[in-house]
């Protein structure tokens, strides 16, 4: 460790996964954390999050991955299924192949789990301090460094600032100005005792249920005692940033004509907590940071950020045209071979016909990792 490094100082705004992890890397270089929590108590909420070998890798770099390891359910399979028919589109092995192949195993975990396998880690760092029931309300970048101030009055100075929390962040707004932007996609999430989970969808695996502008996932947790169910779906209505409780009767309305299969799975949850969803474009902003009078030299840069924005749209625009035109051109093809196949070979027809459809589906509704 240098002297350079053992005299830095980082601040780091929010308790989450993000943010403990964010404090394990930095450490690892030599550098001093302090870490602010706005809850009194540092936990996560949701539900389940699947882990690929290179999370289970980034893992092991800051000292978490033995006990995340511990408290995973390692599965045998990645299956995805047709909403609408019921039949397998496609299933992916994670066995010991799969493994050496990719340096790791695939797993999946309650989110308070992988979150304590972090916390566990971060405790016993002595570079890291922690301060809980600490809500940051400004941020001032000096020319020494950072100026972090809460809603108590304390000032914290330091020679940067991670902003890690969340949707509503207030780095982000007090720096960059950056707003979050309701995406219009909805998550519904539940967890379901294995009791009460239906037998034929005891599997240990992912499943996921792709149907036209919504999906249905669930998995195991905690050494299959239970079992994790997402569904999305694009809302019909207006919606705001948010998580409230669900109903049962808005999840119904938007799985209406899909297999019974996994429909009997959204009447299992005794209760729904539902995710107005929302991102941010990480791109410039019209506000300037607040500096000691140093003139920033941001107008190019978002000039340029317009430019290139501009030329994404357009060639964006213009690949969905090519796109568009491939699929009715496809369609027009599959219909064709549908009608030759069903009079040749019925069942290879009609299956041919229903994965193009299931593919055409899933191409709509992209799969959305922080939705599972």
């Amino acid at each position: 460790m240098t002297d350079t490094k053992a005299k830095q100082k980082i601040i780091i705004v929010g308790g989450g996964i993000g943010g403990l992890a964010a404090a394990l890397a930095l450490t690892r270089q030599g550098i001093q954390v302090l870490l602010l929590e706005q809850a009194e108590h540092i936990g996560e909420i949701g539900a389940g999050i699947q882990l690929g070998p290179n999370a289970f890798n980034a893992l092991d770099a800051l000292g978490a991955g033995e006990a995340t390891r511990n408290r995973a359910v390692f599965t045998d399979h990645l299956i995805m299924m047709d909403a609408v028919d019921g039949n397998e589109v496609v299933r992916i092995e994670t066995d010991e192949k799969f493994r050496e192949r990719f340096g790791g195993p695939y797993g999946v975990i309650h989110r308070a789990d992988i979150h304590l396998s972090i916390l566990e880690a971060v405790q016993h760092d002595p570079l890291i301090e922690f301060k809980t029931s600490t809500h940051v309300a400004d941020v001032k970048l000096k020319s020494d460094g950072v100026e972090v101030s809460d809603t108590n009055g304390n000032v914290y100075h330091a020679d940067a600032v991670v902003g890690c929390d969340g949707v509503k962040s207030v780095i982000r707004e007090k720096t960059i100005g950056r707003h979050h932007r309701v995406t219009g996609h909805v998550v519904y999430r539940a967890v379901v005792d294995l009791e009460n989970m239906p037998e034929d969808l005891r599997v240990n695996a992912p499943m996921l249920w792709a149907g036209p502008r919504c999906h249905l996932v669930h998995y195991p947790l905690r050494g299959g005692q239970q079992y994790n169910l997402v569904v999305t779906f694009h809302s019909r209505d207006e919606e705001e940033w948010g998580v409230t409780d669900g109903s049962k009767e808005e999840v119904m309305s938007y799985f209406e004509g899909v297999h019974p299969r996994p429909l009997q799975m959204l009447d299992r949850p005794t209760s729904w907590r539902r995710w107005a969803t929302a991102d941010a474009d990480p791109g410039l902003d019209d506000k300037e940071p607040q500096t000691d009078g140093h003139q920033n030299a941001r107008a190019d840069e978002r000039q340029a950020h317009d430019r290139v924005m501009k030329s994404r749209h357009d060639r964006h625009r213009t690949g969905q045209q090519r796109r568009d035109r491939h699929e009715r051109r496809v369609a027009a093809k599959n219909h064709r071979d549908q009608r030759i196949g069903e009079h040749q070979h019925p069942q290879r027809g009609q299956n041919l016909f229903q994965v193009v459809a299931v593919i055409q589906a899933a191409d709509d509704q992209p799969l959305d990792n922080q939705t599972i």
